[in-house]
């Protein structure tokens, strides 16, 4: 699956890819992995018991099947954590995204009222497109980069993200 983000630059409309999902450019992980992990970890669960009770004496059985269930355990409550900042980060793109958008169409707005006016004005409002262009594109990449972040992590790049995206915000105002 193909991510794709326009990023003007100059008046030219680049597009630039965003990441490749089946890669694994971009983590996701949902619900139904998070079932699947809860599922594996109930029957190393179930294992363990059993190994415990039919062969009490055999301890290198008992502590292996113990390991795997406790692996299992773990592996499950990591799954948990990162189906949550799978709908965290999605929904941080989403509004981004939604907001470069809105740039975008800002810009198109801008060019088109600059074309009818007068030479001065036209100059002040590309002096504008272009700012506005080159925070775009700055929010674009940071963007692209949270994105490509490790699930885990992705957090720890939304400030600067968010820090560009409001200063983007303030600037088409």
């Amino acid at each position: 699956m193909w991510n794709i983000r326009r990023e003007s630059r100059g008046g030219l409309v680049m597009l630039a890819v965003l990441e490749l999902t089946h890669l694994g450019c971009n983590e996701r992980v949902t619900n139904d992995d998070v079932e699947a992990a809860r599922r594996e970890a109930e029957e190393q669960r179930r294992e363990a018991i059993e190994v415990k009770t039919q062969a009490p004496r055999d301890v290198a059985a008992v502590r292996k099947h113990e390991t795997e269930a406790r692996d299992a355990e773990l592996k499950l409550k990591e799954t948990e954590l990162k189906a949550a900042a799978t709908t965290a980060r999605d929904a941080f793109v989403r509004g981004a995204e939604t907001l470069l958008d809105d740039v975008d169409r800002r810009i198109g707005e801008l060019r088109s009222a600059a074309s009818d006016q007068d030479e001065t004005s036209r100059s002040t409002a590309n002096v504008k497109i272009i700012d506005l262009e080159e925070r775009s594109n700055r929010a674009a990449r940071s963007l692209r980069e949270l994105q490509a972040a490790d699930l885990l992590l992705w957090d720890q790049h939304r400030s600067q993200v968010q820090r560009q995206l409001d200063e983007l915000r303030a600037a088409i105002r």
